[in-house]
């Protein structure tokens, strides 16, 4: 991944089957390289063929640590409220907010 990102592949484009880079990297459980992905530049509100944004990935997968890293790079949340704008199950948010709120 670092090879091609360095080549100037681009982190933002849709695969052929409508996901992006971010969001297969976080349904497969690459942490790594979903914080590659970010660290370059991926945008984490976009919505793929899913209808989810990487970040409600994220959460509804359980991989807080990531939604954190996105949460901090300006993703939409608001911490300790009811955020209905998220596609993601109310007890994953809880438990988002417990760990770093």
């Amino acid at each position: 991944m670092k090879a091609c990102i360095r080549c100037g592949c681009s982190v933002t484009d849709l695969e052929n089957n409508g996901h992006f880079p971010l969001q297969i990297s976080i349904n497969q459980g690459l942490e790594n390289i979903a914080q590659l992905l970010l660290d370059n530049g991926r945008r984490c509100e976009e919505r793929d063929r899913s209808g989810l944004s990487a970040f409600e990935c994220a959460l509804t997968l359980g991989m807080y640590k990531i939604a954190y890293e996105m949460y901090k790079r300006g993703c939409p949340y608001i911490p300790r409220q009811p955020n209905v704008h998220l596609k993601a199950p109310h007890q994953n948010l809880d438990k988002f907010d417990q760990l770093y709120f």
